[in-house]
């Protein structure tokens, strides 16, 4: 799973640094990977809800149910999120000036701190450059705090149904705010309701290969991961022929309504090809630079736009001398020895702290 892990944080790297356009057949592999890397959030979605709906299932009779899945995510995630959060906040009240200078639009800080940066409907939330990519751990916590509870007190076979209903809820809500005269698909990227279709999907994906009745149907799902793909690959063409000019792939009308719903299936497909199928997904997966990445993408994910934009002069003179394709390989390359020396002298130190509290019974 870190290799599919190291493929979406790559992608979603690559959408932030990369050419989305530029001249040269040689480059054009990398400025496709960069306009499509923002499906890497829905990939993490599907890895996160198969993952974490095989832990809370498994272990739902456990008499420290809540107090070991709690413990276990705020070792996982609070450390480096509030590493980030902290300093911002700070420069908030003593450094204006600085702050100013990161603030793309006004609002309040403090869903920031409730992992509510998404919810952007219901607060007036301050869109700050560094801590944008937070919506979509907000999106997870949210998400968690909610199906813990629903793990606890159902069984697979009903939480595997939740799951559906809640995709179905999910794929409707959309379609109705899109109807809307003034629908705004941007509120609709971000909103929890409007894109949990990764996470219900990878939850039904477990639960479904849990219980063992259902190998043949996973298998044929598996080794049909094209299909998907190629109604994703419809779905851009459309949007760009019929959608609005000015918008990006990821809030084109199509793509909002039903494209989720695809990229997920087709993800979720390529996760089961890699589980129950020898075969290529698993070859790419199991490559060292992609496990790796994989490992130390949740610092990556994280620390990206502030590391990068710390070295913003160098990169310019990089690029100005030796080219795009160098350039994107030295910011990457510089991500990952971030992300290698925050695993190792910050999240592996802190993750050792899961033994005072493992699953009992």
């Amino acid at each position: 799973m870190d290799g599919l892990r190291g493929v979406a944080v790559l992608g979603v790297l690559c959408t932030h640094i990369g050419p989305q356009d530029a001249e040269g057949l040689w480059i054009q592999p990398l400025v496709w990977f960069a306009r499509l890397g923002w499906t890497g959030v829905d990939l993490f979605f599907v890895l996160s809800g198969f993952l974490i709906t095989g832990i809370l299932v498994n272990n739902r009779k456990s008499p420290n149910y809540f107090r070991a899945f709690y413990w276990h995510r705020t070792l996982r995630i609070f450390p480096l999120y509030f590493l980030l959060l902290v300093p911002i906040t700070i420069s908030a009240i003593a450094a204006p000036g600085i702050y100013h200078s990161m603030l793309l639009a006004d609002g309040e800080l403090w869903p920031y701190w409730l992992f509510m940066s998404n919810l952007r409907p219901f607060f007036q939330i301050a869109a700050v450059t560094f801590l944008l990519p937070t919506w979509s751990l907000a999106i997870e916590e949210q998400f968690y705090v909610v199906w813990s509870v629903i793990a606890k007190f159902l069984d697979a076979k009903r939480v595997g149904w939740t799951a559906a209903a809640l995709l179905l809820v999910t794929i409707g809500l959309r379609f109705w705010m899109m109807a809307a005269p003034s629908a705004i698909p941007g509120v609709i990227f971000y909103f929890t309701f409007t894109h949990l279709d990764g996470l219900c999907v990878g939850a039904m994906l477990r639960v479904a290969l849990d219980s063992g009745r259902h190998h043949a149907t996973l298998c044929f799902v598996a080794r049909h991961w094209w299909v998907p793909a190629l109604i994703v690959a419809a779905i851009l063409v459309a949007d760009r022929n019929f959608g609005s000019t000015t918008l990006s792939n990821w809030y084109q009308p199509i793509m909002v309504r039903i494209g989720f719903t695809i990229i997920s299936w087709l993800f979720g497909a390529v996760l089961l090809h890699g589980i129950l199928i020898d075969g290529w997904v698993r070859l790419i997966a199991d490559t060292g630079p992609l496990r790796a990445f994989g490992k130390y993408s949740y610092c990556i994910y994280l620390f990206a736009g502030p590391v990068l934009f710390a070295l913003s002069s160098v990169s310019v003179v990089i690029g100005a001398k030796f080219g795009t394709f160098i350039l994107v390989f030295v910011q990457v390359l510089i991500m990952y020895l971030v992300g290698r020396f925050s695993y190792n002298f910050i999240e592996e130190p802190i993750l050792r702290m899961k033994r005072f509290m493992h699953y009992t019974g």
